[in-house]
């Protein structure tokens, strides 16, 4: 799988937990491991902008006192059901690397 379509998966996952900032999502990508080395900014707010384009995600400014505005996004009824489908996938992905790694350790021999 792609990083930035896997990331996809992670950011629903993460905002089906609870609504976030995307900072927030940057951090808690690398935080709870759904990528392996530091998420790229960039790369998760186009995939924020897909989302809600696709209408997975909604997002709100919010204005506070201090500092600038923030954006905070979560999850539409339509982002959790691509949650579920992504959940299938990766499932069934999972079975079926399980499966070569098995054979592949019966096999080839790894020195």
């Amino acid at each position: 799988m792609r990083t930035p379509r896997f990331i996809q998966a992670c950011i629903l996952l993460l905002l089906y937990e609870s609504k976030s900032y995307g900072y927030e999502l940057i951090e808690n990508l690398k935080k709870r491991g759904f990528v392996e080395t530091n998420p790229d900014a960039g790369i998760v707010y186009r995939v924020l902008r897909k989302c809600e384009k696709q209408g997975f995600v909604a997002s709100q400014w919010l204005h506070e006192e201090k500092g600038p505005a923030k954006r905070l996004y979560e999850l539409t009824r339509a982002g959790e059901k691509a949650l579920r489908e992504w959940g299938f996938m990766i499932r069934t992905k999972v079975k079926t690397l399980k499966n070569f790694l098995r054979v592949f350790n019966k096999t080839v021999s790894l020195k």
